[in-house]
């Protein structure tokens, strides 16, 4: 573990990765047939509020003076507007350094890792999942979130990314002072 996972919260890391999986995959060409990716405004704040809880990470303050104004104007554009968030990302992501960008990606990398393995039945000498019968989870009841699955409530995501722009927002704003 590196000294940038080592002082997060532990749903800090898990937020970063989401947000370089769905970084690293915005500027990739798609097709309508796949699922909806998750939102790049939540990606994106989720990213500055890890790189800002690192120990050798953290954004400049040249860098928050820059990124600042995009992540307001990114909190007020429209969930809907998929392609001008997208757009707003990119721009912010661009403003990241090598180093930072590499470290979301290490982040990225770890998480998919995690999800591996709880898919596997959890790391190589791992007890096996489920536990004494009846204490297992549910079986396969209907849809997941993919292509065809139920479709979180646009008021609710609208709700929380603009939380987790706001709380991007409020952690650059001393910097720029």
């Amino acid at each position: 573990m590196d000294s940038m996972t080592a002082r997060l919260p532990t749903w800090i890391p898990a937020i970063a990765a989401m947000a370089a999986l769905v970084l690293t995959g915005c500027s990739r060409g798609g097709t309508a047939q796949q699922a909806p990716r998750a939102d790049s405004g939540v990606a994106i704040a989720a990213a500055v509020i890890a790189l800002e809880r690192s120990a050798q990470y953290q954004l400049t303050a040249d860098q928050a003076r820059q990124i600042l104004p995009l992540l307001k104007v990114l909190r007020d554009t429209p969930v809907e507007d998929r392609e001008g968030s997208r757009a707003l990302a990119e721009q912010i992501r661009g403003l990241f350094t090598d180093e930072q960008r590499g470290a979301l990606e290490r982040l990225r990398t770890e998480a998919q890792e995690r999800a591996r393995q709880r898919r596997s039945g959890g790391p190589p000498g791992a007890a096996p999942p489920g536990g004494p019968p009846g204490f297992g989870p549910p079986g396969a009841g209907g849809p997941g979130f993919g292509p065809g699955g139920p479709t979180p409530d646009p008021a609710r995501r609208a709700e929380f990314r603009r939380g987790a722009l706001d709380r991007a927002i409020q952690i650059l704003e001393p910097k720029v002072r």
